[in-house]
C-alpha cells in the first residue's frame, strides 16, 4: 500500500476512533452526572468504548507500518457490523414498526460512520502490500495510468 495513502486512511481510522471516544465519554459523563439515578450504562456503551480504543491503536499502528493492515481491516469490519446493527435496531426498525413515537429526525451519524468504515475496510483489504515496487520503477505516465486503473477498479469492484 502506498505510504501516503496508508497514512491518510489510518488518519481516517483514528478519526473514527475519536468519534467513538467522544460517544463513550459522553455516555460516561451522563451516567456520573445523572442526579435521578435513572440513567443506565448499557452494554453497547462498553462496545463503543472498546471500538474507540481499538480504532485509535489500530490507526496509530497503521500510520507507522503496513504490517497491521489485515488486523485493522478486521477491526473495521466488526465496527461496520456494529454500526449497521445500531442503525437498524435503533432507527430503521423504529421507523418500520411505528410502535414508538419518534422524538426527532433520522440520525445519519452512525450510517455515515458505517459507510466510511466499510470503504476503509475495502481499501485495506484490497490493497496489495507490494504496490510500492510498482511505483518505484517506470516512468511518470505509466504510474499515473496505473493509478487511474487501480482507482477505477477499486471503485467498480466495491459495488
Amino acid at each position: 500500500m502506498l505510504r501516503k495513502v496508508r497514512q491518510i486512511a489510518a488518519s481516517f481510522v483514528i478519526m473514527l476512533g475519536f468519534t467513538q471516544l467522544y460517544s463513550f465519554s459522553s455516555a460516561a459523563y451522563g451516567y456520573f452526572m445523572s442526579d435521578s439515578g435513572d440513567y443506565r450504562f448499557v452494554w453497547n456503551y462498553w462496545i463503543i468504548g472498546l471500538f474507540a480504543v481499538l480504532l485509535l491503536i489500530g490507526g496509530a499502528m497503521m500510520i507507522q507500518n503496513d504490517r497491521f493492515r489485515l488486523h485493522v481491516a478486521i477491526i473495521l469490519l466488526a465496527f461496520t457490523a456494529f454500526q449497521a446493527f445500531s442503525v437498524y435496531f435503533y432507527q430503521i426498525k423504529t421507523l418500520l414498526d411505528q410502535t414508538e413515537d419518534l422524538k426527532g429526525p433520522f440520525n445519519y451519524t452512525n450510517l455515515i460512520l458505517a459507510v466510511i468504515s466499510l470503504c476503509l475496510f475495502f481499501l485495506f483489504l484490497l490493497s496489495k502490500k507490494g504496490m510500492n515496487h510498482f511505483w518505484k520503477q517506470g516512468n511518470r505516465d505509466g504510474r499515473q495510468n496505473g493509478l487511474f486503473q487501480v482507482l477505477y477498479f477499486q471503485l467498480v469492484g466495491q459495488d
